[in-house]
Order: structure tokens, then sequence, then C-alpha cells
């Protein structure tokens, strides 16, 4: 049985303990205190906005790995892949003339950011360390 998803009453800077690593993506926009730190930087919306806030999300995520933050780095994963999902539901970039050159498009832009992050030996410890923590009674 899968464990719950985040809750907005749980502080999970203060109980990283609590935090699941059995959810959706989606449910990384309700961690406390980490989405509403993260998200104003989330854009995905056209390759310029993607192009910087994947930028700035991997910054963050840069930030949370020096720190040994292990949910602000899943987090931002979570939103990078999240990004990527809906970037891909959108339209091609209505900004582009006509018969414009390829552009990377939001997609591509999100992907491979979220490849950077996700392909991390850091992150893969840090998550695997964060398992076997979990997983102690």
């Amino acid at each position: 049985m899968p464990e719950p998803g985040p809750t907005n009453d749980t502080n999970y800077e203060a109980h990283p303990e609590r935090y699941p690593l059995d959810m959706d993506d989606e449910q990384a926009l309700d961690v406390a205190p980490y989405a509403s730190r993260i998200i104003p930087y989330w854009r995905y919306g056209s390759a310029a906005e993607a192009a910087t806030s994947a930028a700035q999300l991997y910054e963050l995520y840069t930030r949370y790995k020096e720190s040994g933050d292990f949910v602000g780095m899943d987090v931002v994963r979570r939103l990078l892949r999240l990004g990527l999902t809906y970037a891909r539901k959108l339209a091609p970039d209505p900004a582009l003339p006509p018969n414009a050159p390829l552009q990377p498009t939001p997609a591509a832009i999100f992907s491979k950011t979220f490849r950077m992050v996700d392909n991390d030996p850091d992150f893969a410890a840090q998550r695997q360390a964060h398992a076997e923590r979990r997983a102690k009674p």
C-alpha cells in the first residue's frame, strides 16, 4: 500500500523524516515550506520562461544539495519533471514565427535539467539514505 502523500500541516524542513517518497509529482506542490519557496521560480509556458526557470530550479537544487537537504532536492526534481510533463502538453511556443529555425522547446529544456538532477549520484545516495531512515521502526 502506498504511503500517504504530503500534508500541508507538516513542516518537512523541521521533520524531513516524515517526507514520503511514494507520491505523485503533483503532490510536491503541497510540500511545506519547500513548495512556497520553489514554485515562484517554476515557469514552463515558453522556451524563454522554461530556460530561466530550469536554471533557477537547478540553482535551488544545488543549494539544497550543498546543505544536505534531501527533501528540497527531491521537491525541485519533482517540479522539474512536472514542468516537463506540463510543457509537453502545451502547443508550440507562439512567440516563434512560422518557419523559424528550430529552438529548444520548454519540454526539452526541462527534460535536460531533470535528467541532470535525476542522474546525480549524490541525489541517488541521499534518496537511498532517506528511504533507509524511513524504513527503521
